[in-house]
């Protein structure tokens, strides 16, 4: 799977992996290092120290024994024997400090110093070997020449001596070089090791902030697009994976896309409105007294006219007056209906069209008009019914001719 398809939370845990083994293989190299500077300094302090004690013990006992064998010429024989048993002794231990030794000697170089010692050693002590029966027997002036005879012998072994010694201080130079190079290397590995981590560090800083902070840059700038009414914006959305920033985007590019569909619709409906206000405004301002049919007028001219010449037909009349109540019914309903229709196109438009609001307000009033003046005539016209007697006809004449005045007013709304 590519990486960048991973989702944030594993390519976080990857990332911190990788780190994690590249610590592991650090602390492993140095584990090993250190590894190195202790067998360096094990084999210092268990080979190397003890052989140069082992050369320098064998030394001193080896010169010892060469006093001893001097001092043991100037005693009385009770005490010259205690000497002997102290040579026999110190003859033994040189013996098994040789055979210690040898068994710790590994390079032939060693091996051949080793084995000079060793052979001087036997040398001296073969040509020394009735020193100890002549010391007993208190010849001492043959016990005398014979150890001067052998100081020759005796200072071979001392080179030989200093031979292996010298080669065990070689082997402590060898060791504390080595332990010096194993410490160096520990260190420039540390240092190297160190250095490599915070450079691959900073590269996975780098490439973790390029996996995530890149696509949601992006991401960024199409909500600001998007903020700035910029809907044509387009994301490079073959830059981001399909983790939650690839969701994310996805849900920015589908809400970019409803938006723009959106305010596409929301400009044809308001487009299609204008054109309905449009001829709308063009039918308003046509007389409004095309609202009312020119015969419903002519009816109620006449019969306002045969009401002031038939006043003596009561019966007949008060037909026509039930006609003329029902007509100016119908002008008020048809006046208030006008007005709710134009109340609520400009409901529609949201008052927009000043002129229209001009046209909205005159409507309404004139339904308020036309409703007070159909409430006086529907109440002055029942009254009139009721006592239309031939006693009173003069009476109802004159009620007449102000009913007569009212319905000219109430025509005159719908003059041209």
């Amino acid at each position: 799977m590519d990486y960048k398809n991973l989702t944030v939370q594993k390519k976080i845990a990857t990332v911190f992996s990788v780190i994690g083994l590249v610590m592991v293989a650090f602390a492993l190299f140095l584990l090993q290092e250190l590894n190195k500077v202790e067998a360096e300094v094990i084999n210092f302090t268990d080979s190397t120290v003890p052989s140069v004690l082992s050369a320098e013990e064998l030394y001193f006992e080896m010169n010892a024994y060469r006093r001893n064998q001097y001092a043991a010429l100037n005693y009385e024989t009770k005490d010259a024997l205690g000497f002997l048993t102290i040579l026999s002794k110190q003859e033994n231990d040189i013996k098994a400090e040789l055979a210690a030794y040898e068994a710790t000697v590994i390079t032939e170089h060693e091996r051949r110093i080793f084995d000079r010692v060793k052979n001087s050693w036997k040398t001296y002590t073969t040509q020394l070997k009735d020193f100890n029966s002549l010391v007993s027997n208190q010849e001492i002036k043959q016990a005398q020449k014979e150890l001067v005879n052998s100081f020759i012998l005796f200072e071979n072994v001392g080179a030989a001596l200093d031979g292996l010694v010298q080669i065990n201080i070689g082997f402590v130079a060898n060791n504390r070089t080595a332990i010096m190079h194993s410490v160096d290397n520990v260190t420039t590995a540390t240092k190297v090791s160190f250095s490599a981590l915070i450079v691959f560090m900073i590269f996975v800083t780098f490439f973790l902030a390029r996996q995530i902070c890149r696509p949601l840059h992006l991401v960024v700038e199409q909500s600001k697009a998007i903020a700035a009414g910029d809907l044509t914006f387009e994301l490079r959305r073959e830059e981001i994976g399909n983790d939650e920033l690839g969701a994310l985007a996805d849900a920015n590019i589908e809400m970019q896309y409803q938006l723009r569909t959106l305010i596409e619709n929301t400009i044809s409906a308001v487009t299609q409105l204008s054109v309905e206000v449009k001829e709308m405004n063009d039918s308003s301002e046509k007389p409004f007294s095309d609202m009312t049919t020119s015969s419903d007028i002519t009816v109620v001219a006449a019969a306002i006219d045969d009401i002031k010449t038939a006043i003596d037909e009561p019966k007949r009349e008060s037909i026509k007056l039930n006609s003329i109540v029902e007509i100016m019914g119908n002008i008020a309903e048809e006046t208030h209906t006008f007005a709710t229709n134009v109340a609520s196109e400009a409901a529609v438009l949201d008052k927009q069209n000043a002129r229209f609001e001009m046209i909205v307000t005159e409507a309404h009033a004139l339904a308020s008009h036309t409703q007070l003046s159909t409430k006086k005539a529907i109440t002055f016209i029942e009254s009139l019914q009721e006592n239309m007697t031939y006693k009173n006809i003069e009476q109802s004449r004159i009620k007449l001719s102000q009913l007569a005045n009212t319905l000219q007013t109430f025509l005159s709304y719908f003059k041209v």
